[in-house]
């Protein structure tokens, strides 16, 4: 929830928002995904960054956060954000690129400039972010359906992150399962019996799983013990790569 200050708090925060955004003080980050048998790079997720004023690093949470109060601000980032992404990222493999549902639903032509951007570069894949409600769980099976009807492949985000819901027919249209982090820390026999549940529905499914969050050499052979075919995190942040979006 938004924590709004005395007299103007609101307007305050969307006016750093401004600053960052019409300032060009966005950015990307792309982080490889890697195969478990392998250790190839399967593909990229792009990642939005910013900085404020002084040039210190700001949580993408905390912006987009204070952007689902500012509707013409969200389509606006989001579309710039894209745009970026696309722009400079890796000429081979796919690109994962998030994308958040109520951005296009926000009723504006302009989130037709979002998926121009997208269909621009072949193997992308748009990753939609985690839900809390059902009424946000509706707009995914939404957006999930127009990217069928485009051909875009789809991985559900943050599949099992503490407080998140997903849909049945946003899982089953799913191309790729991105398991949260969460699942590492998660030893006990109920629950690594639901994720082997859910990585062997994926395999006879057809679909792929990744593993977010590895840190340690433990945390991807974990992943491998379990069968998962990609992994990602900062066990791999030599491969990283980091762009920002010129002033």
């Amino acid at each position: 929830m938004e924590k709004k200050t005395e007299a103007g708090g609101t307007h305050a925060a969307s006016g750093a928002l401004g600053r960052i955004i019409h300032t060009g003080r966005m950015g990307v980050e792309y982080q490889p995904i890697i195969g478990t048998v392998n250790n190839h790079i399967h593909g990229h997720e792009a990642l939005a960054r910013f900085w404020d004023d002084n040039q210190q690093t700001v949580p993408p949470d905390k912006v987009f956060g204070q952007l689902h109060h500012n509707a013409a601000l969200l389509i606006e980032v989001e579309e710039k954000a894209k745009r970026l992404q696309v722009a400079h990222a890796p000429s081979r493999g796919r690109l994962f690129i998030n994308l958040d549902p109520h951005a296009y639903h926000l009723g504006n032509v302009r989130h037709e400039a979002l998926f121009s951007h997208l269909l621009s570069r072949p193997d992308v894949v748009v990753e939609l972010i985690e839900n809390s409600n059902h009424s946000e769980g509706r707009l995914s099976e939404r957006l999930a359906a127009r990217l069928a009807r485009e051909r875009l492949e789809m991985a559900v985000d943050d599949l099992g992150a503490e407080g998140s819901l997903i849909s049945f027919p946003v899982l089953m249209a799913a191309r790729y399962l991105k398991l949260d982090r969460v699942w590492l820390r998660r030893s006990d026999a109920a629950h690594v019996t639901l994720l082997e549940t859910l990585i062997e529905y994926a395999r006879r499914s057809g679909k792929w799983t990744v593993l977010e969050g590895i840190e340690y050499e433990a945390d991807l052979e974990f992943a491998r013990e379990l069968g998962v075919d990609f992994v990602q995190g900062f066990l791999f942040r030599d491969r990283f790569t980091l762009i920002r979006s010129p002033t």
